[in-house]
């Protein structure tokens, strides 16, 4: 408030000064070099707490009739200069006979964009009842600043090896296990059979001559 007051009592002291313009001009610029500088100086701020300092970012989640999805987010931890943590919770409710199995896959990218490494999690949720979702995921080994963007963690939901949901558009397919392949059984008829019984009892007879 002080601050507004001395700002209006400078320019009205300029105007009734009878200043030039050129005296009008260099103040105005010094006051917007010195709210330009505020602004960087809390975007510098705003960077450095990035550092080790925690966040949470909450996930998108599969839509279904059969379960249901709650609290579920991730916790970062960012590095400076060394890497990424990551801490995965939630609750799941299963509202069906069978169990559930929940994966949550990440890609981690760098301050590039580039793609570095990928994070995967599994979780089961029993028959009828709510289960925690929970993991942890750390990456150091290329020791810089590392991110995650929570638009791009793909979550997927599972039910007897069948894929039911999922987070991204992807083909929902029937089961998750290689089919049996089928065996092809070759029929004889009557005819051709029954040549062959002839033979066994020619030879079952000529056995019995020699004995």
């Amino acid at each position: 408030m002080k601050k507004k007051i001395l700002f209006f009592n400078l320019i009205a002291a300029l105007i009734i000064g009878g200043c030039s313009n050129a005296d009008v001009n260099n103040v105005m610029n010094s006051i917007s070099s010195g709210i330009e500088t505020g602004i960087d100086s809390a975007v510098g701020m705003i960077e450095k707490l990035k550092g080790d300092t925690p966040s949470t970012i909450k996930l998108p989640v599969p839509l279904g009739n059969t379960f249901k999805f709650q609290n579920y987010k991730m916790d970062l931890k960012y590095i400076e200069n060394t890497g990424i943590e990551v801490s995965l919770n939630g609750k799941v409710q299963n509202n069906t006979g069978k169990v559930l199995l929940v994966t949550t896959e990440f890609p981690v990218y760098d301050l590039n964009g580039n793609t570095v490494s990928r994070g995967y999690l599994k979780n089961y949720i029993g028959k009828n009842s709510t289960g925690e979702i929970y993991g942890t995921y750390s990456q150091y080994k290329f020791k810089k600043n590392l991110r995650i963007l929570p638009e791009k963690v793909i979550t997927r939901v599972y039910s007897n090896g069948m894929l039911i949901a999922s987070t991204h558009k992807e083909t929902v397919k029937k089961s998750v296990s290689r089919p049996v392949e089928k065996q092809t059984v070759i029929q004889k008829t009557a005819e051709e059979i029954k040549p062959a019984e002839n033979n066994q009892n020619a030879r079952q007879t000529r056995q019995s001559i020699k004995k």
